[in-house]
């Protein structure tokens, strides 16, 4: 797994949250509209629990700028997971905007980041 400080959503130290700041997936100043990013195949969204968590559901969001407006991009089931299980670990999609942020439906501590590669036995 390839990481990079500038795509994590959130970290541990950002407590239980129910919403994650904003990443750039880009240059932050790309014009906007983007079309999607079909360049950065290859990237993954990976959200793991940092303490025990009931019944978590993940939206992924997108929008062309920072401050948005945000729309739900895929939205994933909720899942129970125990200190560092599996969240969510999936691609991102190809129709992408150039800004992501997850919404969690319940106060959640996490790690959450785009990454390039991940453990196909995950």
């Amino acid at each position: 797994m390839i990481t990079d400080i500038n795509l994590f959503l959130a970290t541990p130290e950002d407590g239980a949250i129910t919403e994650t700041r904003a990443i750039c997936l880009t240059q932050e100043d790309l014009p906007a509209p983007n079309n999607g990013m079909a360049p950065y195949e290859g990237l993954w969204l990976t959200v793991r629990a940092y303490e025990d968590a009931a019944s978590v559901a993940v939206t992924l969001q997108h929008s062309d700028t920072k401050d948005g407006p945000f729309a739900d991009l895929v939205s994933y089931p909720a899942v129970t997971a125990g200190a560092g299980g599996k969240i969510v670990i999936a691609p991102v999609p190809f129709s992408a905007k150039n800004w992501l942020r997850l919404k969690f439906s319940a106060a959640a501590t996490v790690n959450a980041l785009v990454t390039m590669g991940v453990d196909k036995n995950e």
